[in-house]
């Protein structure tokens, strides 16, 4: 199984847009998930002692919190789909010790209980604030489906700007003082007009010129002394976004990469039928971002995930001293 091979389905990417958007839904209160009944009664019935009944009161809190956990628990199923597997399962693991460390706390601490915020009017609108941030994902999911990023980049504006337009008639209460009223909805504005100005300015150009991949280049490049550097990303992979803000958009990398003749392709693995899968999910056995510089001599060097400039400079220096053999 190849961790997150299956978004490479354009259809899958659509379904896992539209549940997000339902989870959005169900933070804007449009619809909420309740427990059956008989299940909720078994709190009751577990209530004594022992640890087998506290450890039942545990797990009977967890199912009774699905109305407020649902949501947020099926958006971070969600994301561990795109991370290695490591990173997906320690994420959902830290999800539920950090479910469980507050109670934890509490138990250890009682008198904290009296300085735990009360409930009240800031549940409901933090609910509703990470309603925007899904729908912003939904966005995401939805753009991988074409190369034009301009529909993608109005449509996340379009979602900022409804957040703007909630902060100012539903974040600002009408019994605030004025000036708060001001300031809050001062910066509504400024968001709306910064966020703007930002997503619908051209798009620039990334520094690093890729050639489009090919894999038959690659053996003659080497044996001619040069070293091939071969960026595999996908439309999907947030953390090749990463990577390319980070590495690949810097002038100093293009000038790098130009003064040691390096010969830099990227493959593209969005759908199944890239060119560049059979190299990297059957024979690397990797998963993007991931970069292959192959020296003129010697193994493949691989800078997995997210990495660093130094990195980058040393993995070259690495595969400039091995020369080609006679």
């Amino acid at each position: 199984l190849d961790w997150g091979r299956h978004f490479q389905s354009a259809p899958f990417r659509l379904g896992m847009a539209m549940v997000v958007v339902a989870m959005a839904a169900n933070l804007f209160g449009v619809f909420t998930v309740f427990v059956p009944r008989r299940l909720a009664e078994l709190d009751a019935r577990a209530r004594g002692q022992g640890h087998l009944a506290t450890l039942g009161m545990g797990l009977m809190m967890a199912i009774l919190a699905t109305p407020c956990s649902f949501a947020v628990l099926v958006a971070a199923f969600a994301w561990a789909q795109l991370q290695p597997l490591w990173l997906g399962s320690l994420a959902i693991v830290l999800v539920g010790v950090g479910m469980a460390a507050p109670h934890a706390l509490l138990t250890a601490f009682p008198s904290l209980v009296r300085r735990l915020p009360r409930p009240g009017r800031w549940m409901e609108l933090l609910r509703q604030a990470m309603g925007f941030v899904l729908l912003a994902v939904a966005v995401w999911l939805i753009g991988t489906w074409s190369e034009d990023t301009r529909v993608t980049r109005a449509a996340g504006y379009g979602v900022v700007l409804v957040f703007c337009l909630w902060v100012w008639g539903t974040l600002v209460r009408y019994d605030w003082p004025s000036s708060i009223k001001v300031a809050v909805r001062g910066l509504a504005v400024a968001l709306a007009v910064a966020a703007g100005g930002w997503m619908f300015a051209p798009p620039r150009g990334g520094a690093v010129k890729f050639q489009p991949f090919d894999e038959q280049r690659i053996e003659p490049a080497t044996r001619g002394g040069q070293i091939v550097l071969v960026d595999f990303t996908a439309a999907w992979c947030l953390s090749c976004k990463m990577v390319d803000y980070l590495i690949y958009d810097r002038p100093e990398v293009a000038r790098e990469l130009q003064s040691c003749g390096v010969l830099a392709m990227r493959g593209d693995v969005t759908s199944s039928e890239a060119q560049a899968n059979g190299l990297l999910y059957d024979r690397l056995r990797g998963a993007p971002p991931l970069t292959v510089i192959y020296p003129p001599s010697g193994p493949p060097i691989r800078l997995e995930g997210e990495f660093s400039r130094r990195d980058l400079s040393r993995a070259l220096d690495e595969a400039a001293l091995r020369p080609p053999p006679n």
